[in-house]
């Protein structure tokens, strides 16, 4: 899988977890606004459509288009409805267990999300959030010494 598929993946999972639900339905345009500014991936439309396929064909997540007719005839369309699937929550969970085995004594700092820090160890801490943490409310820098950053 590659950088930027994990990254799609770790944020359907943090606007989930967001909500406290195993599901969501963001907008294309909130997800690429959402990778651009905590992953500093700038993607298009395409590229975004063309990898959620791959996560979708590869079973790490599901994806519903809702729509339906209006009383007149018109078709009104939704977002699309996005959820983990097995693969993607054994991802989650390798990454846990990968977590737990190499790193030791790493502190997660609460912060505000205006400015995502721009450290040696914010990649990490990206890492540390699309684990155990969400979009909203929280942004994990971690050191792997055990200060805190």
């Amino acid at each position: 899988m590659t950088h930027r598929r994990e990254c799609i993946l770790k944020t359907i999972k943090s606007v989930a977890d967001y909500h406290h639900k195993r599901y969501c339905f963001p907008p294309i345009k909130r997800i690429r606004e959402l990778l651009k500014r905590f992953y500093d991936i700038d993607v298009c439309r395409r590229t975004l459509y063309r990898d959620m396929k791959w996560l979708e064909e590869n079973e790490f997540i599901g994806r519903q288009c809702r729509h339906f007719r209006k009383r007149n005839g018109e078709l009104r369309l939704r977002s699309t409805l996005y959820w983990l699937c097995r693969n993607g929550y054994r991802y989650f969970e390798s990454l846990a267990q990968w977590l737990k085995k190499h790193v030791r004594g790493f502190a997660v700092t609460k912060m505000s999300l205006d400015k995502p820090p721009k450290s040696e160890y914010s990649c990490f801490g990206s890492l540390v959030n699309g684990v155990f943490g969400s979009f909203k409310g929280i942004k994990g820098r971690a050191s792997p010494i055990g200060g805190i950053l």
